[in-house]
Order: structure tokens, then sequence, then C-alpha cells
């Protein structure tokens, strides 16, 4: 069971704060899951188990002076606190361009302004492949219906001031999507 967990968001952002420990690509990433679910509170054990390791790969690891820096830093009540309010904000930007992205695709197909390539079936049952702005489901329609009071100005300028006013401390490429995605929108 425990070998068919996937990575979380959470996994996912202390990854991306974490830099390469190793030039082989295989053994960074076992080295980044394995201090990822350290840093989210996982024992030792539980982190051997879950990223399928070996005490012996730690033992290798620990040889290496940046891994025992990081792994070190497992026990810095400072460095945890950091880390955990540095992912929330990660994961929370990370989010947030989700939705985002997920709101331009639907008002895309909405206006008729989204350009890709997809599949429709004829009223024979032949799939055809096309190219242009798919027309909108059903669940489109009540996703659209739904976000629509999303876009209003008090929520832009909730937005701005999220944006305008905060420096998160490693998300600004994050937020920097984030602004150019809406300014984009706004341009058009």
């Amino acid at each position: 069971m425990l070998d068919s967990i996937t990575s979380s968001p959470t996994e996912e952002s202390i990854k991306s704060l974490i830099p390469l420990l190793s030039k082989n690509s295989k053994e960074a990433e076992s080295q980044h899951k394995y201090l990822s679910l350290r840093y989210s509170g996982f024992s030792h054990i539980e982190a051997l188990r879950i990223a399928v390791l070996e005490p012996a790969d730690i033992n290798k690891w620990l040889k290496n002076p940046l891994f025992a820096h990081y792994e070190g830093m497992i026990y810095d009540k400072d460095f945890r606190h950091t880390l955990r309010d540095e992912v929330g904000e990660l994961v929370f930007y990370r989010n947030y361009y989700l939705i985002m992205m997920k709101d331009a695709e639907v008002l895309g197909k909405a206006t008729g302004t989204l350009d890709i390539d997809y599949t429709e079936v004829d009223d024979d049952g032949n799939i055809q492949l096309k190219h242009g702005s798919p027309p909108l489901t059903s669940l489109d329609k009540s996703y659209l219906l739904q976000i629509r009071k999303e876009y209003s100005p008090t929520q832009i300028a909730a937005l701005r001031k999220l944006l305008d006013n905060s420096e998160p401390k490693n998300a600004n490429t994050i937020v920097n999507i984030i602004q150019n995605q809406l300014n984009v929108r706004a341009n058009k």
C-alpha cells in the first residue's frame, strides 16, 4: 500500500525548496522524496518505507555534506516553522494558479477564444479530431456560473492587495505568473 502513495502538493513544494543533492536524477529524486517526507513530519522509518529506501541509502547519502546539512535541518525548530510558512504559501499560490488556468480554459470556451485540439463525437458515433474552441459542456456552463462571482471589482481589489502588499518568501515566480495571467486577461 505504501508504494501507491503519490506525491502531494506539500511534498512537491518542499522539493522545490531543496537544491538537487546528486547528479544522478534517480538518486536526487529519492533524496528529495525522503527529505520532503521528513520535513512533513514523517519519522525516519516511515519516510524510508514510503520512499522505498533502505537505511544503507541514507547512510551513504549522509557522506555528502549537503545532504547531511539538509537532513540535520529536520531537527531545527525555527527552520521547520519557516519551511511550514513557505510551503503553505507555495501550495496556496500553486493551487491558485491551477484554478486560474481552469478559469481561463472555461472562459476561453465561452468566448470562443480557446485554440486547442479536441475530439468530438458526431451523430453517427464517429470521433472527429477538431481544432479551435470546443463548445461548453454542461459542467463548463455550471462552472462558468460559479466563477462569475469571483470576477468582480471587490475580488480584483482583494487580489491586488494580496499581490501588491505581500512578499512571499520563495513564491515570487508563481506570483509573477499570476500577475502576467491577469495582465493578459485585462488586455483582451
